[in-house]
């Protein structure tokens, strides 16, 4: 390809060339060999994609570079133009991991430290799209908080979404089949919006004063369980944040709906919601970085209701937004992460 071979359609058809890459089954004399060995290694990469992530995606992984600014990439060579993702993985029977020793069956097994460590998650969770606007900023964003730094509150990716056994105050149990019992064995559930863990996310504080027939009211939502900025991944995400005033029949005669999310924008377009892969620049990005408050201000009449007010707040969170669950023909049910109320006379 990098020596401008473009085949037949003919070709194509008939079986001569590999329709995935448009490279020649047999080698063209005194080709790069080289070039075509990394293309085998990428076609075969593609079919693991296929799979998902699954045990063999990750535990093959070798090496890996970042792929939010490709020109500092570490290792340029393995950029996936259709991924963008930029591992490197070593196929066949060997599987790594981050425990050095123990028995085995069906695979050897190599150490690598990096399975412990938060870059490990970076190429699959730092994403720019064609347009060059980072779609995905996860890993930067870990980095920007406190949780990257050596000290009481570091922790890494894993330490949060695949907890040890210990940590969860569970007895030890084998990794593999084979294995001894290990306390610090991690679970792989890759646990993140789960209603559990977004109860942790984030904490509301809520003050009311009425003065006469009107009611002041202010939310603080801290950022204060999460590594990154809330919420995080694909820019579909969205926290939502409902304050409403109720009578004291329950009917609500004041409400407000804010939604802190990453929105992006294509020039001279002008749909509602714009896929992430033709965005080309951030119309605005109002989400809540690690250990942030944002304090929202409410002020409404309440001079016709009788006997007490009652104000309450709630925070959701969206997996996509109402446009994105529309047009795909999603099920939206936000996910409740704190609820919080106050009556006032």
């Amino acid at each position: 390809m990098r020596e401008g071979y473009v085949p037949r359609i003919e070709d194509v058809v008939s079986g001569n060339v590999e329709q995935t890459l448009g490279v020649r089954k047999e080698p063209w004399p005194h080709s790069d060999i080289d070039i075509r060995d990394q293309l085998n290694y990428w076609q075969r990469l593609n079919d693991y994609v296929k799979d998902g992530v699954s045990c063999d995606y990750c535990h093959t992984i070798t090496r890996m570079g970042l792929p939010t600014d490709r020109a500092q990439i570490a290792f340029p060579e393995m950029y996936n133009q259709y991924y963008g993702l930029s591992y490197e993985h070593r196929f066949g029977q060997q599987k790594f991991g981050p425990i050095a020793e123990g028995p085995t069956s069906g695979h050897t097994r190599g150490y690598s430290a990096v399975f412990s460590q938060s870059v490990f998650c970076a190429p699959c969770h730092q994403e720019v799209n064609g347009y060059g606007v980072v779609v995905q900023d996860t890993y930067n964003e870990w980095l920007k908080s406190d949780y990257s730094h050596p000290g009481s509150s570091y922790k890494t990716c894993q330490d949060c979404h695949m907890p040890t056994v210990s940590s969860l105050g569970m007895a030890p149990v084998p990794p593999s089949k084979h294995g001894p019992d290990r306390p610090d064995a991690h679970m792989h559930d890759l646990r993140g919006t789960t209603p559990a863990m977004l109860q942790t996310a984030a904490e509301l504080a809520l003050n009311v004063e009425k003065e006469g027939g009107t009611v002041k009211a202010t939310v603080d939502v801290t950022n204060n369980g999460t590594g990154h900025m809330l919420p995080t991944g694909l820019p579909y995400h969205q926290v939502v944040l409902v304050v409403r005033g109720l009578d004291a029949d329950g009917d609500v005669f004041f409400e407000d709906v804010k939604i802190y999310e990453k929105r992006l924008g294509r020039s001279l377009d002008y749909r509602a919601e714009i896929p992430y892969w033709e965005a080309d620049y951030v119309q605005y990005d109002n989400r809540i970085a690690p250990g942030e408050t944002v304090t929202e201000h409410y002020e409404f009449d309440a001079s016709d209701v009788t006997g007490s007010v009652f104000v309450t707040a709630q925070l959701f969170y969206r997996r996509a937004s109402k446009d994105v669950t529309k047009v795909y023909q999603l099920i939206d049910k936000p996910i409740p992460i704190q609820e919080v109320s106050e009556e006032v006379f």
